[in-house]
């Protein structure tokens, strides 16, 4: 590999990480559904099983005034992409970037400035109740 291509590989890995929170480093909890709000119950509940592909994930918002857009990086979206993004899941919530490593289950739930989502990769009838959920605070982050 040439100088100006580590050169021009580095300096894109470096632009894209500025501005960008990772939720990875955000505190987060760990929830049953039992403990998870009424109104993100319920979406959970609704939402099993409409997922059409593998790579297709929602992303709902229970505050119809916040902008709430998801993209997924990795392997699925081309090799220099997975380089210089990783394989993660980027959140963008009225124009905040925000990052979380892949493998994490949706949908991706916004509720009250908190961000839900569940560890369980294929949330079916069987297993919804059973699985751990996390929330993760950004109130810090979206005033």
């Amino acid at each position: 590999m040439s100088r100006l291509t580590i050169f021009i590989l580095c300096t894109t890995i470096l632009i894209s990480a500025c501005g960008t929170k990772d939720i990875d480093n955000i505190e987060r909890q760990h929830l049953p559904f039992d403990s998870l709000p009424e109104k993100v119950k319920t979406i959970y509940q609704n939402h099993l099983q409409k997922v059409d592909t593998i790579f297709e994930y929602h992303v709902i918002t229970t505050d119809n005034s916040v902008d709430f857009k998801h993209e997924h990086t990795g392997m699925d979206n081309g090799i220099l992409n997975l380089v210089t993004r990783g394989f993660n899941h980027h959140f963008y919530i009225n124009g905040q970037h925000f990052k979380l490593q892949a493998n994490k289950g949706d949908p991706f739930i916004l509720h009250e400035k908190h961000l839900y989502y569940t560890l369980e990769l294929n949330l079916a009838d069987y297993n919804y109740k059973s699985a751990q959920y996390v929330s993760v605070n950004l109130e810090d982050y979206l005033k």
